[in-house]
């Protein structure tokens, strides 16, 4: 299937996909090839020209928030800061993605004190242990009742202390003391409160949860990292945006 883009919908689809917001995608010469919501889907692009398999149209809008007009989000935003406004020229296309809440909360619980590479390491190990296997010779993202199964095996996948989260996890979505669908209806002040009442999610955690699954753009997911490049372009003169 093709995508044309425009200036108002524009998809960087490299530097999105390595831009650490989701860690099943891998490239090979031109090719995207990655697991989403138990498919295998293929991307290429060639300038404004994206062709796609294993989304539907509406899927592969969804999944890069496409319909999110970032033209006027550059020009409102960054151009009334000078200590950003060069940025949406350097990282024009970098957009953020809208992934599946339960996989996204697993994905970015492991996520933590760790490299890129070891969390795609996880990722894919616990999903080649307790995950259904599909076409190629990939792997489904385990339901939490599939780890549950597999639990005397997860020391394989090598999660360390992120183990006993996991698993807690899994149990508390298979009776209910998790509801994802009832997480997913609530604002940014309910989502967040809810998703650091579980064991494993803290402050950095439940905001990337809510910017890359749940829309939530007021999230602002902040490490040691990113408040040194804040407080470095900001000065206590000029104040935070």
């Amino acid at each position: 299937m093709k995508y044309i883009l425009t200036p108002k919908n524009f998809l960087d689809v490299a530097l999105t996909l390595e831009s650490g917001q989701a860690f099943r995608w891998q490239r090979h010469g031109d090719i995207w090839t990655g697991v989403v919501k138990n498919k295998v889907c293929r991307i290429v692009q060639d300038g404004l020209t994206v062709r796609f398999t294993g989304f539907t149209r509406e899927e592969f809008i969804e999944y890069f928030d496409l319909r999110l007009d970032i033209s006027e989000i550059y020009e409102n935003t960054f151009s009334t800061h000078a200590e950003i406004r060069h940025l949406p020229q350097k990282y024009n296309g970098l957009r953020i993605m809208h992934q599946d809440l339960y996989e996204c909360m697993l994905s970015f619980m492991l996520a933590t004190n760790t490299s890129i590479p070891h969390i795609k390491s996880m990722i894919a190990k616990l999903s080649e242990l307790c995950g259904e296997k599909i076409a190629g010779g990939y792997y489904a993202f385990p339901t939490p009742e599939r780890i549950l199964k597999s639990r005397e095996k997860l020391c394989t996948c090598k999660l360390g202390y992120r183990e006993r989260y996991i698993v807690e996890i899994a149990r508390r979505i298979v009776d209910g003391s998790i509801e994802l669908e009832k997480i997913k209806c609530m604002d940014y002040e309910h989502a967040v409160s809810e998703l650091r009442g579980v064991n494993g999610i803290g402050n950095k955690v439940s905001d990337c949860i809510c910017l890359f699954a749940l829309k939530h753009y007021e999230a602002f997911p902040i490490d040691r990292h990113i408040l040194d490049r804040v407080c470095r372009a900001y000065s206590s003169d000029n104040g935070f945006p």
